[in-house]
Parts: structure tokens; sequence; C-alpha cells
């Protein structure tokens, strides 16, 4: 929904004012009041771990908000606080306070019984409640349906050159990228093909969002002490873009997104994606890239990983972290759920417990 003041639209979509040249994309979360109108949807989440002698042990990190029933919509979460969990005799309830566009928060609260689905990403989809803005709809971030007992699917769009489109369209293949997320390093055993949920793309800052820029460099800037880091990016311009191609994506077929730890004055702790608008696919060997058959795309042939970077944003290491995805000293392992009990159960079933130490995981590597 766009809002227009003083000359100027408040994209409540994609988190940004726009003023008819350019698009300002909104860096401050949590800004409004909360409140505490009710909803039903559904949250698809992971459970994660790190050194419990690092960071404190286990997060819930939520990775799409769903809202609707026939015409099913999708709300991207930008950061989130530590989730709450609490058990009764009936039941485990996990409550998470999760910052959307325009410096809304949500609080999303969902039981163990209100599991639909775990997917082959080790992700659950949860039945949930709500509370936010009366207007919450007006937020969504794009399109979603449910396929065949809650498979579920995301519109997002690849841009290209017109040469380039032409090729993907008459072969029905994407081809990948051999490059890490700021496209600084080259990877040994992934490639990734880029998506992202940003209908057009038509200046700068639009551009910064999905980590490319016409300068070839973003700023970022550590908690507390204000020291400010330049990250050099791929740099490309909107005219190199010019082509817009539109998916249907099964959500499992995505790639983890990398989390920025942020820690406040006062010592409470919150996440921030790093790069929320991007969605990546990826594929082995590097070059292979990935077919698709009635511009959907399944979770068939992807490679995934099953840990994420999160960059302790209190110092310039922690900041460059989840952009270079090399230093693997900020990582978080993802949980595998079961049929015989979810997440929330495991959780407690197993508290103040190292979760991190034992799981072997394959990771990316570089050239």
């Amino acid at each position: 929904m766009l809002i227009i003041t003083q000359g100027r639209i408040i994209n409540k979509r994609f988190n940004r004012i726009e003023d008819g040249r350019s698009h300002y994309y909104i860096e401050s979360f949590g800004t409004e009041k909360l409140e505490k109108f009710r909803h039903e949807g559904f949250i698809k989440c992971k459970l994660m771990h790190t050194d419990l002698n690092k960071f404190g042990g286990s997060i819930i990190v939520p990775e799409l908000i769903l809202l609707g029933g026939n015409s099913l919509k999708f709300i991207q979460p930008l950061a989130f606080s530590p989730n709450l969990i609490f058990k009764t005799d009936e039941e485990t309830t996990c409550t998470i306070g999760i910052d959307i566009s325009c410096g809304q928060t949500i609080r999303v609260q969902f039981t163990d019984r209100q599991r639909l689905c775990y997917n082959e990403d080790k992700s659950e989809i949860y039945k949930c409640v709500i509370y936010g803005p009366q207007d919450l709809q007006n937020y969504y971030t794009g399109e979603a349906i449910f396929k065949d007992e809650y498979r579920l699917f995301i519109k997002l769009y690849h841009y290209t050159t017109v040469e380039s489109a032409e090729l993907i369209k008459r072969d029905n293949w994407l081809r990948d990228s051999a490059w890490n997320f700021a496209g600084n390093l080259q990877l040994k055993n992934i490639g990734y093909v880029y998506f992202t949920c940003l209908e057009e793309l038509k200046c700068e800052g639009d551009l910064q969002q999905i980590a490319m820029s016409s300068l070839g460099k973003i700023m970022l800037k550590t908690d507390r002490s204000n020291r400010v880091l330049t990250i050099n990016i791929t740099q490309k311009d909107t005219s190199k873009l010019n082509c817009q191609l539109s998916y249907q994506i099964e959500a499992s077929a995505i790639s983890n997104n990398h989390l920025f730890r942020h820690t406040n004055d006062n010592g409470t702790v919150w996440y921030q994606i790093c790069s929320p608008f991007i969605y990546r696919i990826g594929v082995t060997p590097p070059g292979i890239g990935i077919g698709y058959e009635k511009n959907e795309i399944t979770s068939s042939r992807v490679k995934k990983f099953d840990y994420i970077v999160a960059g302790d944003c209190t110092n310039t290491d922690g900041l460059r972290a989840p952009y270079e995805e090399e230093n693997t000293q900020y990582i978080y392992k993802v949980e595998n759920p079961c049929y015989e009990k979810t997440n929330l159960g495991f959780w407690m079933d197993n508290p103040n417990t190292d979760h991190y130490s034992h799981k072997n995981i394959e990771m990316q590597r570089f050239k």
C-alpha cells in the first residue's frame, strides 16, 4: 500500500519512502507503537544453535510470515528479538517480536500443537496468531500459495539484461553466479541464482537492497562505537538489469539468510536480517544453473548449507562477516526437526545444552 504525504510516498510493502526519482529505504526498526490487533496466519521458521561460550545458545529464526486464505500474502521479516518459550501441561508456546516494514513491529505466537509440516530445508510451518497494526495486510511483501499439503511457493523476480532474458526463456534455464554475497570472493562448492521480491529496480537505493551499487561499495556502522566500515560489493547500475522475469519459487529451495547480531547500550540483543530482499538458490557444481517449468522452481536439485553467518555488530569483522561469508567465527547451525517432535518440544526437552559442537556440517569453500 502507498500513502502520499508532503509530496512523498510511503511504501508500506518495501520499507521505503519514494519521491518520484529515488527510493529511500528506512534503516530504523520498531519506531511505531506496538499495536494489538489480532490476525491469524502462518510462520515459517527454523531453530538454530551457536557456541554456548560465545553468543548464548539457540534462537528461532522467523523466515516468512503468511497472511490470508485463498489469496495468500507473505511478509518478509526485517529484524527480530530473541524468542520466548514456555511450557504448560498441555502445550509449548513460542512468542517472537518481529520488525517489519516502516517501523512496525508484530508479535507472533504459536504452539507445538499448531505445526502443519516440516520441510527438507529443516524449517517448520506453524499456524500462528499475529498481533500488530489493524491494516497489517497492507504491509505484505509479495504473493504466496500453498500446494500439495503446505508446500509453500512465493513469487519472486530475477533481473537481467534483455539479451540474457531471451536465452533464459529459450532454454527454461537460469545461470548461477560463483561469487559470494558481496561479489568479492569466488566459491568452489556452490553457485547461486539470485532473486528479489522488489517489483522494480529503479535507482541506487534499490540496487543496495540487493547487495549491488553503481559505486561498488556500501557503508555500515558498528554498534556502540559507531565505527564506519566500507564494504566492496558488486558494481552495477540499473541499466544493466533492465529486464524482469517472475517465478513461483518453492520456499524450501531458498538458502538461509545471514544475520547481523546487534547489542544495545543496555546489553540487550536483537537480530537483523542481512539484505532481506535477496533470495538465493544454491546449485552444485558452480556453473550448472537451474531449470524451471511453467515459471515454477522447486526444491529438487538445489544445494543448501545447514548454517548461517550471524555477524557481531559491535566490531567491524562481525559487520563484514555476512557479506563476505568466509569468517567462520560467527556461525549458527540449523536443527533438524522430526516427525515425532517439533523444534519447540526439542527446545524444552533439551535446555541449556550444547547443540552446536557435535553438528558436523559442510561449509562454503572459497578459491
